[in-house]
């Protein structure tokens, strides 16, 4: 295989990665179960940041050309995502809400992940600026940070643009920038080891049931070492694994790309279907599980549709990325 046609496949086992952790995103908020926390949110916020410390590199001038790419492809979408439905939604909700909304989106009390995200892929950045010539220096800073951010975090210190979150989540950074760094030495066993991993996974789950259990928002832990090694075996593992794979369906790699439309605009897609459905009146745990798929769906193809227009037209309200 040559270079061009390793490129793009690796972009697309990216995109699938993207479109598997907003999915499991956007079916949690909707049919969330012990069973879905235990097993499956190990992996589903920290896939980004990992995924992010994957892809992470140096750029031909520096800090400037850092930020320039971050405010591009990051901070302008967030915003505009963000901000245009809250002024269309003025004339029905008023100004006050408007107002109260946006200081929320800006502070991540409203759609937490996007200022984490920023923040933590700022931070990231001068961590390994700073100690890009000593890995060791750089691995025992990540886990001092990330400790601290999570003290930080259950003494609700530093909450105000989720500071605190941002330091917590450097160790999924880490997870990703080291599988990079070491990802051609296992480039013979990656489906072995990626399949022995994913069975780790669940053995360790279903042994630990629901120790296992998490939520990184608000750095509930069951159990933090049990949660943290579910993390870290299962994103190894889904990196492994989807990286072998040479062929993926077109709509999932495009859930993928416009996985930051389907984030911002996911919460304005189920008003209409919250008239047929309420997720949390008390319905049978079999009939909300099977509405969460039915939702994920509809809500996945309006915002695809949603996210066409605006590649289309305004492609930097996405980031280009569609």
């Amino acid at each position: 295989m040559n270079k061009k046609s390793q490129h793009k496949v690796r972009l697309e086992w990216i995109d699938v990665l993207r479109a598997f952790a907003i999915l499991l995103v956007v079916y949690g908020h909707r049919a969330n179960t012990q069973f879905f926390s235990a097993f499956l949110n190990p992996v589903k916020m920290p896939l980004f940041f990992a995924l992010s410390g994957y892809l992470f590199r140096f750029r031909e001038g520096g800090d400037m050309a850092f930020f320039k790419k971050t405010f591009i492809s990051l901070i302008i979408p967030w915003l505009f995502l963000g901000l245009v439905p809250l002024l269309l939604s003025i004339p029905i909700m008023g100004f006050s809400h408007a107002f109260d909304s946006s200081i929320d989106l800006f502070t991540g009390k409203l759609q937490w992940f996007m200022p984490c995200f920023i923040l933590a892929q700022i931070l990231f950045y001068y961590v390994a600026k700073l100690t890009k010539n000593h890995l060791s220096v750089m691995i025992a800073c990540v886990i001092v940070i990330s400790a601290l951010g999570y003290f930080l975090k259950q003494k609700h210190i530093l909450s105000i643009f989720m500071i605190n979150l941002a330091m917590m989540v450097q160790f999924y950074f880490l997870i990703g920038f080291l599988y990079k760094r070491y990802e051609s030495k296992l480039h013979n066993v990656l489906l072995r080891l990626g399949a022995l991993l994913l069975l780790c996974y669940i053995i360790i789950g279903i042994i630990f049931y629901p120790y296992s259990a998490m939520d990184v928002h608000n750095a509930r832990f069951l159990s933090l070492p049990i949660g943290t090694l579910m993390t870290t075996i299962g994103l190894i593992a889904l990196f492994m694994l989807a990286s072998c794979i040479q062929k993926y369906p077109r709509p999932l790699i495009s859930v993928g790309k416009n996985s930051l439309v389907i984030y911002m605009l996911d919460r304005y897609a189920l008003i209409p279907f919250s008239k047929i459905y309420q997720f949390h009146a008390p319905h049978p745990i079999v009939l909300t599980l099977f509405m969460g798929l039915i939702y994920l769906v509809y809500t996945s193809v309006v915002n695809i549709f949603i996210a066409k227009i605006l590649n289309k037209y305004i492609p930097w309200a996405t980031g280009n990325r569609g």
